[in-house]
């Protein structure tokens, strides 16, 4: 939930087509008595997301066949979700876009468990990142790229993967 919400926020920031304002991010300075902006936003975003799988498989081979290694293993894991994502009209509550998003991703992760002539033991894996997370951002960058698209028909230049620099 937060985390794809600040995925989200954060896509539509980098779009460079809006001025993102973070509902919790003024709360929290009001709450420190610092007084913040109290601009009307010209739309709501929303998100929900409507169907979530996940199935992770294992396996191993080698185990004490190969002399140097115990058993090299390995993890399929597969994620799909769906996201319907809406763009509020703050001023008349009107939906002004609704799309439903859909991805799907599989990961395999090798390790290598110790044993066998070195004694090392514990497993060594590669792969950063996991499946879901990959279909989470798929679907985020997406909808933000169309949202972008819609609220500025112009053809607004829109570059979603560059991160602002830090201050």
């Amino acid at each position: 939930g937060e985390g794809l919400r600040d995925m989200f926020t954060t896509a539509l920031d980098q779009s460079g087509c809006f001025r993102v304002m973070d509902p919790r991010a003024l709360k929290e300075l009001e709450e420190l008595g610092i007084e913040a902006s109290k601009a009307k936003p010209d739309y709501l975003i929303t998100g929900a997301i409507t169907s979530i799988a996940w199935k992770q498989k294992s396996g191993s081979f080698g185990g004490g066949l190969i002399p140097i290694v115990g058993a090299i293993t390995s993890t399929k894991t597969e994620a799909r979700m769906a996201m319907d994502v809406r763009v509020i009209r703050v001023s008349d509550g009107e939906v002004v876009f609704s799309r439903t998003y859909s991805a799907e991703s599989g990961k395999t992760r090798y390790g290598v468990m110790g044993a066998g002539l070195f004694g090392f033991g514990g497993a060594a894996s590669g792969l950063a990142g996991t499946a879901m997370e990959e279909v989470a951002r798929d679907i985020i960058a997406r909808a933000s790229a169309d949202i972008a698209k819609f609220l500025n028909p112009e053809g607004v230049r829109i570059e979603l993967a560059p991160a602002k620099p830090q201050k």
